[in-house]
């Protein structure tokens, strides 16, 4: 069944249409293909750290009254454009699964084929497109909160450290004393954000990867589409959502690993000026959070960040290169076979 699945569009497009089609449109339905089931299989394999991020940013409650920065307001105003441009596309592929019982051909005892043809394809693509804006918002709005997270409780903990190095000597050991609980509940508190930022670079990175596979391969078969001067399947504003998407998740990527870093530096510095001794617990504290690393990354196997875009360029340049050596290859072939036409016509 999978093989039949895997040899149906070169078998269904190959006629007359040429190889350059058949490998682009192939590529991207197995891209898609592998996508979808990553996709899905992500959302529940990972179901448990889903809800666990949900319950845990819930319950915090610095963040109604966060004051989001311009980039991140930024970073809203571009996942509703892209999310505005994929729930277009959406809609047009869903309407042309309704209308797809036109153009299937069968007899009229078999009808009810075409309603259970028309039923699953719309069925299949509400629930591939509904994952899709899921995955989208994830990573966006999920990666958004749970980095404010992390700035809120870092700060409380830049707080602590200002006022115990301000402190007059004589008074330190009484305040030192009564500040242990607030340590206790930042060491609580702390623990569950970087549990929660964990659980968001595996998820998060899995959707990452999946959404980035799907919009390189949808622009390069765009542009190799342009290339050789045929009409693209989906719109031109389908594209700008990817191109969107992009930029989305590689700044946001880069934006994270980047606070992190500013805030374990500024909370250093912090310590440093006051020259705190790193016997005492806000001591031990200070080292248990300033060792810890994290970055946002793809299954470990690329850092999600500005990088990814010069990446991206870099396949699509590959595969532009190899589409279209295979368009020069096909010139000369088709030339030879019309003029063959053209001469057993004329005998």
């Amino acid at each position: 069944m999978l093989l039949i699945i895997l040899l149906m569009p070169p078998a269904v497009l190959v006629d007359g249409k040429g190889y350059l089609y058949v490998i682009t449109f192939y590529l991207l339905f197995l891209s898609f293909l592998f996508g979808d089931f990553l996709l899905r299989w992500s959302t529940i394999y990972y179901s448990k750290e889903i809800l666990n991020i949900w319950q845990s940013l819930l319950k915090v409650e610095g963040l109604r009254n966060f004051k989001y920065s311009g980039r991140m307001k930024l970073y809203f105003v571009l996942t509703a454009l892209v999310f505005g441009q994929m729930a277009e596309n959406i809609f047009t592929v869903i309407q042309s699964d309704y209308n797809i019982d036109e153009s299937l051909i069968v007899p009229e005892r078999l009808k009810y084929l075409r309603w259970l043809h028309k039923s699953f394809c719309i069925a299949s693509d509400t629930l591939t497109s509904i994952f899709l804006i899921y995955a989208i918002l994830f990573v966006s709005l999920i990666g958004i909160a749970s980095i404010s997270w992390y700035e809120v409780c870092l700060k409380k903990l830049v707080k602590i450290v200002e006022r115990t190095g301000t402190l007059k000597q004589d008074f330190k050991a009484t305040i030192i004393l009564a500040g242990t609980l607030e340590l206790k509940i930042f060491a609580e508190e702390f623990t569950r954000v970087k549990q929660c930022l964990e659980d968001y670079c595996k998820i998060a990175g899995n959707y990452a990867l999946i959404l980035v596979l799907n919009c390189t391969i949808s622009l390069t078969i765009f542009f190799s589409d342009k290339m050789a001067g045929r009409q693209s399947n989906p719109s031109s504003s389908y594209y700008l959502g990817c191109i969107g998407l992009i930029l989305l998740i590689a700044s946001l990527g880069n934006f994270m690993t980047n606070t992190v870093q500013e805030m374990q530096e500024k909370l250093s510095n912090t310590a440093a000026v006051l020259l705190l001794s790193l016997d005492t617990n806000l001591g031990h504290i200070l080292q248990w959070v300033l060792r810890w690393r994290w970055k946002m990354s793809a299954f470990d196997l690329f850092d999600i960040n500005y990088g990814v875009i010069l990446q991206i360029i870099g396949v699509m340049l590959t595969y532009l290169v190899f589409f279209f050596q295979l368009k020069i290859l096909e010139d000369p072939l088709s030339t030879r076979l019309e003029s063959k036409n053209v001469s057993c016509a004329c005998v």
